[in-house]
């Protein structure tokens, strides 16, 4: 009897039988684990927002690849392959929705590279996040995730306080000496040669448009925001909110498990690192964030013990920390009054984003734009007083409707559903366990985060980031070794902590509340990151963990897993060699001869050789708008300084961008450059033709972003010179009124120059 109840103790242990790996299958989940905690990191440290680009292309070839092979070894051992339940079926038709409007752009039209990229992200993401869930048990998962976010944050935050306190401030000082050196009157050899140099690094960006554009650039660049390793500080702050809600549940769990001293400095440490760098990020969206992560984690972990006198102590404790990292960002200039009295500004923001937003899902409202095409949809619903030209929603919801249509959104509901149906219930057995915290050794060690397995995964992830950037792209790699050495010795001074299913909730609320109001759904790395810190209110994973059954039912298994494994095996492996055939290959060859081409037109001189890479590049990508519109602007350049006015360049120019606007028909903008150029040049030839060609364009500019000032202007012009009055004057009227309206905004980056004024004023 005190056998069978030993083994019946044994069976329901809750660490061993969801804490660990089985036995039979430790070393081959344990290999596959490793390498997708690799990928899902190496996603934190390249640029995020560059997804439509297919600068990340890279990753998804390695997770079908790493995919193909783990069906194919659960084919030859009989393991189930993945484990399907209603979470993974949310995921998977959030993905689909995705993948049905992208299709859709195919098929017909828009930017279908970009359709093509998002693509095949998303079938990254699907996959990702179901591998993750089948290679890792339900509590591992929690634990190994949580532990790669956390020494993710802090190494981030490091580089993030380094570009605040070095980096920003000499860029900023290399434009002020850039700045200086153009204005004076003579300049010495040194000083030439210097002025030569800056002007190859930054002139080309801070030159070249009116004196109210420079000066909004120069205003935007004297700002201190870090960005990490992503494009904005916006995305690094939304993995910062989640990283302040893990240290903190590891430096309570510290605290009360009565880890050694030093260890819990160095935690606190990196929590003021944390949220330090959160602060200096100015995201405000980011800080709401973290808090109501934290209010979550709380609630969920202790529930009516909040409102105790000892746990009061401890937040009053706690907002006096915020209170000195707030002082310390005030005193270092990080933080002034604007940041929080344009709160408002920021948030009326978002609200005209989302009003404009509305209007492309009520045109699309079954299958969605498709993504990355929001944009050349979005600026015709754009309202005047908005202040960006926006890439995304900045909602969550509303991206998932307007990207992947109702099919997308339905998927993104029913994923948060889940996570909040079942939240409540997944903390109470979490306090359950808090209460008998520490019961063993083992438990203990089965519980926590292993930092030598923290160290391979980032030996491996950032290897595989540098390897990209130096033998593929060609782009140095010391900041990433820097990193990779900030990775290590994190991971060892940093002590082992439980991070409970409290806390991992928290840090699903925290990173819920930052995409309802800034973007992230459409980058791969957020939202793989948010499907599985919202996979711990799921049914979880399956029991078995792919144990091999019992004798008389093997076969059963063997059969019916083995050729579901095969299928998969041959389906992911035709899907990858598809990805790499039709995504990353030609987006790789094109990027590598347009990088060729700017080098030959810029610093070469040599626009011939440039035309050839950027021919190249048309001919290794089709779907490219890209190599089309540099070609078009190099032609452009060359009509302009022929003193023939009827040359081939020209022609050529309109040709070339006509190729641009084929594959990316419903960018306005294009239209706008293209009727610029005709109307240009039919007032130089007083060619009638090309003067009615000029108009379709502008007009079609002007439909498709009908509240930008220049279009109208442009438009009204063309329209003076066509003798048709009265519409010119409608249409110089109106881009008056916008340039009214952005003086009284600010909004200085679009503003009419004052010729452009008078000559409005006087059709």
């Amino acid at each position: 009897m005190n056998s069978a109840v030993a083994a019946t103790r044994k069976q329901t242990n809750p660490v061993t039988s969801s804490a660990s790996w089985p036995g039979d299958e430790a070393g081959s989940s344990r290999l596959f684990a490793t390498f997708g905690l690799a990928l899902f990191m190496a996603r934190f440290f390249v640029p995020a927002e560059s997804a439509a680009l297919g600068d990340t292309l890279w990753l998804v070839v390695l997770w079908l690849f790493a995919g193909s092979v783990w069906f194919l070894a659960a084919f030859r051992t009989g393991e189930r392959p993945l484990h399907w339940d209603r979470y993974n079926a949310a995921v998977w038709v959030l993905v689909v929705g995705h993948l049905v409007a992208a299709g859709s752009v195919l098929a017909t039209e828009g930017h279908q590279r970009a359709a093509l990229n998002m693509f095949w992200e998303w079938v990254g993401v699907g996959l990702s996040v179901s591998l993750l869930r089948r290679w890792m048990p339900a509590r591992l998962l929690r634990e190994q995730v949580a532990g790669v976010v956390c020494v993710t944050c802090v190494v981030l935050a490091g580089l993030g306080v380094w570009q605040f306190a070095v980096w920003m401030p000499a860029n900023r000082a290399l434009v002020e000496q850039f700045q200086e050196l153009s204005g004076a009157e003579s300049l010495t050899p040194q000083e030439a040669a210097r002025f030569v140099e800056l002007q190859r690094e930054i002139g080309g960006v801070i030159t070249g448009g009116d004196r109210v554009a420079q000066e909004a650039f120069l205003q935007r660049l004297l700002s201190s925001e870090p960005i990490g390793r992503f494009a904005l500080a916006n995305t690094l702050a939304g993995l910062l909110a989640v990283g302040v809600v893990v240290l903190c549940g590891g430096l309570v769990d510290c605290f009360e498990s009565r880890r050694s001293r030093w260890r819990l400095a160095a935690l606190g440490i990196c929590l003021l690192l944390v949220g330090f760098c959160l602060v200096l990020t100015k995201s405000r969206t980011a800080w709401l964030a973290s808090l109501c992560g934290l209010v979550t984690w709380l609630c969920l972990a202790y529930g009516r013990r909040v409102l105790s006198r000892q746990m009061l102590g401890r937040l009053l404790a706690a907002a006096g920390l915020v209170g000195v990292l707030a002082m310390v960002g005030i005193l270092s200039g990080a933080l002034d009054r604007f940041v929080i009295s344009e709160a408002f500004k920021s948030l009326r923001y978002r609200l005209e984003y989302w009003r404009g937003t509305w209007g492309v899902i009520a045109e699309h409202p079954w299958l969605g734009v498709g993504p990355g095409n929001f944009r050349q949809h979005y600026l015709k619903y754009k309202l005047p007083e908005s202040s960006e030209e926006i890439l995304d929603p900045h909602n969550l919801f509303l991206d998932a409707w307007a990207n992947g249509g109702v099919i997308g959104l339905g998927g993104l509901v029913a994923v948060v559903a889940f996570f909040v149906m079942v939240m409540r219930r997944a903390a109470v057995k979490d306090a359950a366990s808090i209460a008998s915290f520490g019961a063993t050794s083992a438990e203990r060690h089965d519980a926590f985060v292993s930092g030598r397995r923290l160290i391979w995964v980032g030996v491996c992830g950032l290897g595989l980031v540098c390897a990209y950037l130096w033998g593929m792209a060609a782009e140095p790699v010391d900041e990433l070794l820097v990193l990779l050495g900030g990775w290590i010795v994190v991971c060892a001074v940093l002590p082992r902590f439980r991070v409970s299913q409290a806390v991992w909730c928290g840090c699903g609320a925290a990173l819920l509340v930052h995409l309802l109001a800034a973007g992230g759904l459409g980058m791969p790395a957020v939202s793989i990151l948010l499907l599985v810190l919202l996979s711990s209110g799921s049914d979880a994973v399956c029991t078995d963990h792919g144990r091999p059954a019992a004798a008389h039912q093997q076969g059963a298994v063997s059969g019916g897993s083995g050729f579901v494994s095969a299928l998969l095996a041959a389906i992911v492996a035709g899907v990858g060699l598809t990805c790499l055939w039709t995504g990353f290959v030609p987006v790789f060859s094109a990027r590598v001869f347009i990088g060729a081409a700017e080098h030959a037109a810029g610093r070469q001189r040599n626009p011939e050789r440039a035309r050839r890479d950027l021919a190249r590049a048309a001919e290794n990508d089709c779907l490219d708008p890209t190599p089309w519109m540099f070609l078009a602007q190099i032609d452009h350049q060359a009509s302009q300084r022929s003193s023939v006015k009827t040359d081939r360049e020209f022609q050529s120019a309109v040709t070339a961008m006509r190729e641009a606007i084929a594959r990316d028909p419903v960018s306005p903008k294009r239209y706008w450059v293209l009727g610029q150029w005709q109307f240009e040049r039919a007032r130089e030839t007083d060619d009638r033709s090309l003067l009615d060609d000029a108009l379709e364009n502008l007009r079609r500019a002007a439909a498709g972003y009908p509240n930008h000032s220049g279009i109208q202007a442009s438009l009204a012009d063309a329209l003076a010179a066509a003798g048709d009055i009265e519409p010119a004057r409608s249409h110089a009227l109106r881009a008056l009124e916008l340039d009214d309206l952005n003086r009284s905004l600010g909004h200085y980056d679009r503003l009419l120059g004052d010729e452009a004024r008078a000559r409005l004023e006087a059709i």
